[in-house]
């Protein structure tokens, strides 16, 4: 169970996870590390799929971070098209609220 004071970020459906290699992957730096430390990594990430063959990261750059210096560089990720994303597919929760 996720720490209530902590914010993530969920998928509002049961589709399941899907192995991607973190090279088809678009995703920011991860700035702090003690938050890639504190990661929980066997929790999915979230990306968008362009379609293209390649993805842009909306959830989980600090476990993708926290793999990677594990030297893991394929990760589990719910996948969603850009157009559930547009139509409120992914829902963050901040403590016990959704926002």
């Amino acid at each position: 169970m996720m720490e209530s004071s902590k914010a993530y970020k969920v998928v509002n459906d049961d589709r399941k996870a899907v192995l991607i290699p973190h090279w088809k992957i678009c995703y920011p730096k991860a700035i702090h590390q003690e938050i890639v430390d504190a990661a929980e990594t066997k929790y999915p990430g979230i990306v968008i799929d362009f379609e293209n063959g390649y993805y842009l990261l909306e959830d989980g750059v600090h476990r993708m971070t926290k793999l990677q210096q594990n030297g893991f560089f394929e990760s589990w990720f719910y996948v969603v098209t850009r157009q559930e994303y547009k139509l409120g597919m992914v829902d963050m929760i901040m403590g016990k609220e959704r926002v």
